[in-house]
């Protein structure tokens, strides 16, 4: 079992307010919290925002949905991830991210394995559409990042300094091949972004059933 903290926040400069944003009917944020509450094997979803006001709108949203939430500070996320960690406790944590709706539901089955072994302290997969990922590492790496690290890109980032440290045992999988397009975007930041995911969630793509390779033809195709 693991922990999902979900990073979200209202403060978009590229496109504000996407956590919100209407994606067929529902929050865009309300499509990523259905698929990992959903996901098998996750213990609960935390919502990660900020003690801003203007994020108080998503603490609605989680409260909606059931879902356990933590405000923390807006620009040093490692302290917020490590902050929300010391009041839901867990072995393993899973980074998910307010601006993918589409990510792979199968993924967090996946690499759980490895976190589980003992052998890796980060997993991220490989290959996968940018926005179809979700990054696992433990507890003991997510704490000792917080201890450790001190730049600011550091700090703004929350698995940076565990990827480029050296301190931690970090493992890369490849993802199945029928999941890759690495150069195919599903995350949203953009109102481009944003009209993709739509088309693609109009064509029945999304949530926890979501056939994932299906979709990855789709985008390859231009759709």
């Amino acid at each position: 079992m693991a922990t999902i903290l979900l990073q979200a926040r209202m403060g978009s400069t590229r496109l504000p307010g996407k956590s919100m944003a209407d994606l067929c009917g529902k929050p865009l944020l309300a499509h990523v919290i259905e698929i990992l509450t959903e996901t098998p094997r996750i213990s609960r979803v935390v919502l990660c925002t900020t003690n801003l006001t203007q994020d108080d709108v998503l603490i609605d949203l989680a409260r909606q949905y059931h879902i356990n939430h933590f405000r923390g500070s807006e620009t040093n996320v490692l302290d917020r991830f490590y902050q929300a960690s010391l009041s839901f406790p867990d072995s393993v944590y899973f980074r998910a991210t307010g601006d993918n709706p589409l990510i792979d539901p199968k993924g967090i089955g996946r690499i759980l394995p490895y976190l589980e072994s003992g052998e890796w302290d980060y997993v991220c997969e490989q290959g996968l559409p940018v926005g179809a990922v979700v990054e696992g590492l433990t507890e003991s790496c997510l704490h000792k990042s917080h201890d450790w690290a001190y730049s600011i890109e550091d700090l703004e980032h929350v698995t940076l300094f565990c990827k480029h440290s050296g301190l931690f045992r970090c493992h890369y999988p490849i993802a199945p091949l029928s999941h890759h397009g690495p150069d195919l975007r599903l995350t949203v930041d953009t109102p481009d972004d944003l009209k993709r995911a739509r088309s693609l969630v109009e064509l029945g793509f999304g949530g926890v059933n979501c056939d994932f390779p299906s979709m990855v033809k789709t985008l390859q195709k231009g759709g």
